[in-house]
């Protein structure tokens, strides 16, 4: 508010110089001429602290969004574009949610994805535009069969978590879990 001070004592000085001199002069006064100047300066001042006031707001509501998007693209998808107005920024504010849940989900699909699959097969699989063709394609594969002696026994006796141990050292040390690259998967 200290923008307005100098303006408005300057109108003042001038509305009782004006005074002033007139009275010297004998002539007569008009006071509604002043009251109209110091309305309007003060109206002018109004309409300078609401500028000056959404100006900030605006700043706000964009700095808000710009870290939440800085958030987003370092992969935080955590952080959320709070809804302080019911304007155009409250329906940015939400779209930028649900955007960020969706890029959530995507982002666990494809982790999820990745455990079981090569990462570029499960990437492939994401990227994909068109829809999955439940009829199938036409692709070639190997297929590997392993045996494990006494594999059924030690299952019963051990955790679920125990055995995946146990297949994932028996894949890892035999070399099996390489995959050639020609073949992604």
């Amino acid at each position: 508010m200290a923008f307005s001070r100098p303006p408005t004592l300057l109108l003042i000085y001038k509305d009782f110089t004006y005074v002033i001199s007139e009275f010297t002069r004998g002539k007569t006064f008009k006071f509604s001429w002043v009251v109209r100047e110091v309305l309007f300066a003060v109206l002018l001042m109004g309409c300078l602290v609401v500028a000056r006031r959404y100006s900030r707001n605006l700043r706000l509501m964009f700095d808000l969004q710009l870290k939440a998007f800085g958030a987003v693209e370092k992969g935080d998808y955590d952080r959320f574009v709070p809804l302080v107005s019911n304007d155009e920024f409250s329906v940015i504010a939400e779209q930028t949610k649900k955007m960020i849940v969706g890029l959530r989900e995507r982002e666990k699909i494809k982790k999820a994805f990745g455990k079981y699959l090569d990462p570029q097969v499960a990437v492939a699989v994401l990227n994909t535009e068109e829809d999955a063709n439940l009829g199938g394609r036409q692709v070639e594969v190997a297929i590997m069969f392993t045996d494990l002696r006494n594999f059924t026994p030690l299952s019963a006796r051990c955790s679920p978590q125990e055995t995946v141990r146990v297949l994932n050292d028996y894949f890892t040390i035999g070399g099996l879990c390489h995959t050639p690259p020609r073949w992604c998967g």
